[in-house]
């Protein structure tokens, strides 16, 4: 696969230049995903589904013509020749217009089919008088149509949104990485210094051969620390890689000299501010919530048309002829030329109809159900998340403050060990301890922001 790089700064984003590499802030790479990630092209088709879903729905109120021809000859004799053609133009109201011209000829035509020498036109309407009147399933598809819409927005809308939260998370822990490898780097310094000054002083004669090799034994130590953090930080940057993209199909990778940005824990802030006043309401329009409430709908469109269905089935038509005139070719017409036609028709018992309607009422209540249990759910889920974002902002206090204490331990063992009342042991453990806070500190950061993220993405504010 053909390597494309992600930094080409006159053509892509520009990057401000960080340590020894060049930064790509988070607001940089959330435009790139939002902008080429495939999953985003996808959601975008939805749009188009939506339509497609409309335009056939409304083919249920397209005009349509048509026409029967036949003819029979034999034995050198026109049999009968015979030409019907028609027009109808179906309503939303479920009233259909209808127009034809009829034209017959022949030797041995049946008496009903003599009609005038140039044919008869008509023109009329057919009316549901019974069932069909108010609601029918043309326009049980037509608003079907309608809903399969919003479902498809709301699909959307949750494509987005587990987007966001699987590319928020890669950044967020591909900068967590990137630090813990700064962090051990900060305590292999610190071991390395303290191991040159080991070893000056047992070339002095100050300090034993196993001094030194006991720290030599705990800088080596820090150095697998490193390479541990560093694999991991490969393994963060390949998949923040995922989410990259170029018109969502070219794969992106970035260069190894791209570092992220300094870590932000007021990130979502505002965002935040506000679902923690609104979450308890903001769960009603999570999608979840939206498509069962879609669901009912489409259930009460069954309904309505079942409904419809208890009702017997009248069909009246009338159609008034009108004759073409042998001469003049005018029409003429007069009431005394129609043609009317009514049916009827009831099923006695209609258990099927009836026994629709009762699945139907199930349906609904096992819905209403369905949807208070989710509901509850989802409330219980929020305030588990708010309640462990305050302790974890708790924590994050915590271990900062253990870090400063830490650090100032770690100073006055410097002190107590220059001059000889303290061990390497001890200094070690101080060491130990500092790099401990610190990775602890990160830890809370990083739990701390996928917190926020989750929370987020479980009331789907991204």
């Amino acid at each position: 696969m053909k390597r494309i790089y992600i930094i080409i700064i006159s053509i892509l984003y520009s990057f401000s230049i960080y340590s020894q590499g060049t930064v790509l802030s988070y607001e940089e790479y959330i435009d790139i995903v939002q902008k080429n990630h495939p999953l985003v092209m996808q959601a975008k088709l939805l749009d188009e589904k939506s339509d497609a879903y409309k335009l056939k729905a409304k083919g249920q109120l397209d005009p349509t013509i048509g026409g029967e021809y036949y003819q029979k000859s034999f034995d050198d004799k026109n049999y009968y020749r015979q030409l019907d053609g028609k027009l109808k133009i179906p309503t939303w109201y479920g009233i259909d217009f209808e127009a034809g011209y009829e034209y017959n000829d022949g030797d041995f035509l049946n008496e009903e089919g003599t009609l005038p020498v140039n044919g008869l036109l008509n023109a009329g309407i057919s009316v549901p008088l019974g069932r069909g009147l108010f609601f029918d399933e043309r326009r049980r598809i037509i608003e079907e149509a309608k809903l399969i819409a919003q479902e498809n927005t709301l699909k959307q809308k949750e494509i987005y949104n587990k987007l966001m939260f699987s590319a928020n998370k890669a950044y967020i822990n591909w900068q967590l990485q990137y630090n813990n490898i700064l962090v051990y780097k900060r305590a292999r310094d610190i071991s390395f210094e303290t191991f040159t000054n080991t070893k000056s002083a047992y070339e002095e004669g100050d300090k034993t051969a196993m001094d030194t090799l006991e720290y030599k034994l705990y800088l080596d130590s820090r150095t697998a620390d490193i390479l541990k953090a560093e694999q991991d930080y490969y393994i963060a940057t390949q998949e923040l890689n995922l989410q990259l993209w170029d018109d969502g199909v070219i794969p992106l990778e970035l260069e190894d000299d791209v570092l992220p940005e300094d870590i932000n824990t007021e990130l979502w802030e505002d965002t935040m501010d506000i679902a923690k006043l609104e979450y308890r309401e903001a769960v009603n329009q999570v999608t979840q919530v939206k498509q069962l409430e879609i669901e009912g709908d489409r259930l009460e469109l069954d309904k309505r048309l079942f409904k419809e269905n208890l009702k017997p089935t009248i069909d009246v038509k009338f159609n008034p002829l009108l004759r073409i005139n042998d001469n003049n070719r005018f029409l003429a017409y007069t009431t005394d030329d129609f043609k009317l036609g009514a049916a009827l028709y009831y099923p006695i018992f209609n258990r099927k109809t009836k026994g629709e309607l009762k699945l139907i009422d199930i349906e609904q209540q096992t819905l209403q159900l369905e949807q208070k249990n989710l509901l509850q759910d989802l409330r219980l889920y929020v305030a588990a998340l708010y309640n462990n974002l305050i302790s974890l902002e708790e924590q994050l206090s915590l271990a900062a403050q253990n870090e400063i204490t830490a650090a100032q331990l770690l100073d006055a063992e410097y002190i107590k060990f220059n001059i000889g009342e303290s061990s390497l042991f001890l200094l070690n453990a101080r060491e130990q301890a500092k790099l401990g806070y610190e990775l602890k500190k990160l830890k809370a950061i990083k739990e701390i922001l996928y917190n926020k993220a989750e929370f987020m993405f479980v009331l789907q504010t991204y």
